[in-house]
């Protein structure tokens, strides 16, 4: 409860911070929340009693690349590194978890995702001998097979509780085959929700990814997280959603409601960058009223909340009442730069040190 309460405190400080100098204050006392990668690898490299040969091949990464994270603190690239890492270390389902929200920022393990379910599967059933991700690798490509050739009746869509409830309860891979079989159809609107709700932001900007990527000068990677999210329901990185929704100019509100789509938690200010992300946005929102016109436009019909949906109208009413904007084109269009920019100008002020943001802004 005591952390929930710092939580709630650090992202209100946030909020209401006014200048640079309070962000940077912010800042200095948030190295009492952090959760070290490079201490965490080593406590489990110790418990488990590897080497680096051994931790490599339980991994299926080079040696190269674990000497780098136990010595220099080098954190996995991808999500589907951190699966690797949990099955090699045979993790349970909550060190699972852990590991993927806390260190990787990646969604826990979900188990309405057919790739996630293998993995929840293959963690209630280690293997005694034998490479758990092959086994997750091996199982996966049977379904997935198994998903195409299914002849058979076919339940509808479920929710997630009721998805992971039976999920659990499945014993055997005979058993786990035909309940996934069975559930295709929940399985195949996993992140159906979250592609909708970003789409719905890059089409008022432009009519697709692709131009609206190249209009704004954003990395080529955006297409293919969405194309991923769309055609395989591949969840995407958590920083690079999160800079995608400020690329495209949505409020802190809306950026935590994609991150709960993505079974995601909310921003949290006791990270550094997501500290700085939050002041701009909201910083943002702020001095420019403009932004709350813009997306109040593009959610003003989104049924899927109808909370969100009120507020949108609430907000276009009172701009509109005032006379401010004749009509939705020319608000859209009023707004010619972003607050990616605006939070790129704000990490050279602070002489942000890591590179990787600055290449999705």
């Amino acid at each position: 409860m005591e952390d929930k309460r710092n939580t709630f405190d650090v992202n209100e400080q946030v909020s209401k911070c006014e200048s640079l100098a309070e962000l940077q204050e912010i800042l200095s006392k948030n190295s009492s929340y952090y959760h070290n990668w490079k201490q965490y690898i080593n406590r489990l490299v110790e418990r488990k009693h590897l080497n680096y040969v051994q931790l490599a091949k339980v991994c299926h990464c080079s040696r190269n690349t674990v000497k780098k994270w136990c010595r220099e603190g080098a954190m996995p690239q991808n999500r589907e590194t951190f699966l690797k890492i949990g099955l090699g270390m045979q993790l349970s389902l909550p060190e699972f978890n852990e590991l993927l929200l806390r260190y990787g920022k990646y969604p826990r393990l979900y188990g309405k995702n057919m790739e996630d379910a293998v993995c929840i599967f293959v963690i209630q059933h280690y293997p005694e001998d034998g490479d758990a991700y092959e086994c997750y690798l091996q199982l996966k490509q049977h379904l997935l097979k198994r998903m195409k050739e299914y002849t058979g009746g076919e339940d509808g869509p479920k929710d997630t509780m009721e998805i992971e409830e039976k999920l659990m309860t499945q014993e055997s891979k005979e058993s786990f085959e035909q309940f996934i079989c069975e559930n295709r159809k929940s399985y195949e609107e996993s992140y159906q929700k979250l592609s909708e709700f970003i789409q719905m932001f890059v089409e008022a900007k432009e009519e697709n990814i692709h131009r609206f990527v190249q209009t704004n000068s954003l990395p080529v990677s955006y297409e293919k997280m969405l194309s991923a999210l769309r055609q395989r329901r591949e969840c995407p990185n958590r920083l690079k959603m999160i800079l995608l929704g400020v690329n495209l100019n949505m409020s802190m509100e809306q950026i935590n409601y994609m991150l709960s789509l993505a079974y995601m938690k909310p921003m949290c200010a006791k990270d550094n960058l997501e500290c700085i992300i939050m002041y701009a946005v909201e910083n943002a929102y702020l001095m420019n009223p403009a932004y709350s016109v813009e997306s109040a436009i593009i959610l003003q019909h989104y049924k899927q909340n109808p909370m969100l949906q009120k507020k949108c109208r609430d907000i276009l009413d009172k701009y509109w009442g005032e006379g401010r904007y004749p009509d939705e084109k020319e608000a859209l269009l009023y707004l010619e730069e972003s607050i990616g920019d605006y939070l790129k100008t704000i990490l050279q002020q602070l002489d942000w040190e890591e590179d990787e943001i600055f290449r999705y802004l």
